[in-house]
């Protein structure tokens, strides 16, 4: 089978070039493929290359002028595999970052996954974490030997602070690889977020992040308000 004719699962909707929305890499511009699970989002890999190649997508991410994330339904999933190896192999992306969040986080990638994964970014709920242990303890120790993750941690109130402190410390995560995300789905919340997330790094050594898909939100609806 050639690569064009490789099926892959993902949503067509969030097949998108954006800025980097958070953590360690927030604002670098992106190309986003979000995986799904879904026979009925099955695509021909030949799809995703005529999206990528007519905006000029191909160049950017092969430069390293973008980064290309993964996110979606169970990224690391027996299910994507070959898919992803086809997308590394067909885009030859400089950077290609893998996002996990909460239930996702239930195994170590595969061999041939991580020889072309740059980066994986781990996102956990401190009030509700559904993460595998064993999972999180892989990814806490790749973290430490080859600074290959991030743990980013939604915050919505001061009591997330003992859960998070609770959570690296059984797993060993360094503060520096630890960034606090403001919950919030409006830029009001979000903002207020914000300050409890910058009091908690201040106290901790943590890092915080922005949360550009929202304030890119803000923004145009200011735009559209002014036409």
């Amino acid at each position: 089978m050639s690569l064009s004719n490789q099926k892959i699962r993902y949503l067509d909707d969030k097949v998108k070039y954006c800025s980097y929305p958070y953590g360690r890499y927030a604002g670098k511009p992106t190309v986003q493929v979000a995986l799904s699970k879904s026979d009925a989002n099955e695509h021909e890999l030949r799809e995703l290359d005529q999206v990528m190649g007519r905006y000029g997508w191909k160049s950017k991410v092969k430069s390293g002028f973008s980064r290309m994330r993964i996110k979606g339904s169970r990224p690391l999933d027996d299910l994507h595999i070959e898919s992803l190896s086809a997308v590394n192999d067909m885009f030859d992306p400089r950077f290609l970052d893998i996002e996990l969040s909460g239930k996702d986080i239930n195994t170590e990638p595969s061999r041939i996954v991580d020889t072309f994964t740059d980066f994986y970014s781990l996102v956990i709920d401190p009030k509700n974490p559904k993460y595998d242990e064993d999972a999180l303890e892989y990814y806490s120790e790749k973290s430490r030997k080859y600074d290959g993750c991030e743990f980013i941690f939604k915050v919505r109130s001061f009591t997330d602070e003992d859960r998070i402190n609770r959570i690296s410390r059984q797993n060993k995560i360094y503060d520096s690889d630890i960034w606090l995300l403001p919950v919030g789905r409006k830029m009001e919340s979000v903002a207020e977020n914000t300050d409890k997330c910058i009091q908690l790094a201040k106290r901790n050594t943590w890092n915080v992040s922005p949360k550009h898909n929202i304030v890119q939100q803000y923004y145009e609806r200011l735009e559209e308000d002014d036409e």
